[in-house]
């Protein structure tokens, strides 16, 4: 019997038809995978990259708040190296010279090695060579305001009837003026009416550490709390309790009865892009540096104590002042211009038998302003020509590709009893309590400068008392941080 040779079958038609399909199938579950696979990676890939960033930005921001820190705290070295000039120009060689005003310039080398190689022409060397200045894929905004130079609600939580009439003073004199009047004829935004002096009552309350309504009368430098605090805000749709006790925060001021967006635009924070043209804060110390305030703040502590003077009564003529304070200003930018507070009292109201000449005192003359009445005793205790406690904004930025990525920081500094420079910290502390000032520490002698480079290393425990336990405590060169927000 022949066999025949096999023969290959073709399928058919339905046959190819389910192979067909099964192949699509197979190559349809495959694209979806690697669809997904590929979502994921990309997604995990774009958020590893957007936290390396971040990161990147924080540390760009914290860097710039370090090289502020120490911007500032080498004021006094600058300033020492500057006396004669200082003392030629009239100024002194205690007025306080506002080196964060440029740090920009400062700050630009390490931000940028254009900008390294720029500064260092202009220093007529070379900085080329010069190791850690830019920052490769990164940089930074740095934005410096002196909270000393606003207006502090915050001096309240004292508790006392002397607090109480500065920040009732302040707030008065801040809101005072027809054309505010408009502000405090409506209801706010939870429809209750208000006024000057609830307002002003309600911002006293709620830092002050007592339970009594406080009067928010000036004229009365004794005046009698006879009345509790109003339980207003355990009234509202979402109730909350009167603190009672200092601001952590600026923000927290929305939190007072009669502070709405209206009143903070106008009176607290005019211009939230640049911070420095803030009028008020929360930060500051008991007085005003009149070196650095802008010429609202400085109209505000003049009207404190010129009530009936016509340049307080009238809205044009504060409108006057504050533009010729403004005006001076520009003259000598990133100069002190006032040497010290009776320097600037006695340019609101000129001796007229005093041959010096006085810029402000002689333009406000010119616009038409009169000699300002003014109680000269109280005012000075208002002001000075130092600063001390800072607000630094520092921006790390990041660029990766079309992609920007920014972290945002605000640091609040103290600079209150911090040594100088290069201070050997443990020779303040001993010196400190030994009760030496923290003036003749920065400026010590040269047996001072020998004896502290003498002081061991370790710690006699001896000298273990609350005295050196509080020396301790100092400030570092950089100051302390009191307050500390990432955005």
């Amino acid at each position: 019997m022949v066999k025949r040779p096999l023969r290959y079958r073709k399928p058919c038609s339905r046959e190819r038809g389910v192979a067909l399909l099964m192949v699509l199938s197979a190559l349809t579950i495959l694209a979806v995978m690697l669809t997904e696979f590929q979502q994921e990676t990309s997604a995990e890939l774009g958020s590893a990259m957007s936290e390396r960033d971040s990161v990147q930005a924080e540390y760009s921001a914290k860097s710039a708040i370090a090289l502020t820190r120490l911007i500032i705290a080498a004021e006094p070295t600058i300033r020492n190296n500057l006396t004669f000039l200082l003392m030629a120009t009239g100024l002194g060689g205690q007025v306080q010279i506002p080196v964060w005003q440029h740090s920009e310039l400062l700050l630009s080398i390490f931000n940028d090695k254009n900008a390294a190689s720029k500064f260092g022409s202009m220093l007529g060397s070379s900085l080329e060579q010069t190791k850690g200045l830019g920052l490769p894929g990164s940089r930074f905004e740095v934005t410096i305001v002196d909270e000393d130079s606003k207006l502090n609600f915050n001096y309240a939580a004292r508790g006392t009837v002397p607090a109480n009439m500065v920040v009732t003073n302040q707030f008065l004199s801040l809101v005072r003026g027809a054309q505010y009047d408009p502000i405090f004829e409506g209801r706010d935004p939870d429809g209750n009416f208000r006024d000057r002096r609830l307002t002003c009552s309600a911002l006293v309350d709620w830092v002050d550490p007592n339970i009594e309504a406080d009067p928010c009368t000036p004229e009365q430098m004794t005046a009698a709390q006879t009345s509790t605090e109003d339980s207003f805000y355990e009234q509202l749709k979402v109730p909350y309790a009167r603190k009672n006790a200092a601001f952590d925060s600026l923000e927290e001021l929305h939190l007072v009865r009669g502070v709405d967006d209206e009143f903070w635009n106008t009176f607290i924070d005019p211009n939230p892009d640049d911070p420095k043209k803030r009028n008020v804060t929360v930060w500051g110390s008991d007085k005003v540096n009149i070196n650095t305030a802008n010429g609202y703040t400085l109209v505000t502590l003049i009207c404190q104590f010129a009530q009936a003077s016509p340049a307080c009564t009238d809205p044009v003529m504060r409108s006057k002042i504050v533009s010729v304070i403004e005006m001076v200003r520009g003259f000598v930018p990133g100069v002190p211009f006032f040497k010290s507070p009776s320097n600037f009292v006695s340019q609101l109201n000129p001796d007229p038998n005093n041959k010096n000449i006085d810029m402000l005192a002689m333009m406000l003359s010119a616009v038409g302003v009169p000699p300002i009445q003014v109680n000269a005793s109280l005012l000075k205790e208002r002001i000075k020509v130092k600063s001390d406690i800072f607000s630094i904004y520092a921006t790390g930025i990041v660029k990766s590709g079309k992609r920007e990525t920014t972290t945002r920081i605000q640091a609040v500094v103290d600079f209150r009893g911090a040594p100088p420079p290069g201070q050997n910290r443990q020779a303040t502390d001993l010196m400190m309590a030994a009760g030496m000032s923290h003036d003749a520490i920065a400026a010590p002698s040269a047996s001072a400068s020998a004896s502290a480079q003498a002081i061991p290393a370790g710690m006699d425990p001896s000298l273990v008392t609350p005295e050196s336990i509080l020396a301790a405590l100092q400030a570092s060169a950089g100051g302390h941080i009191i307050y500390y927000r990432i955005n």
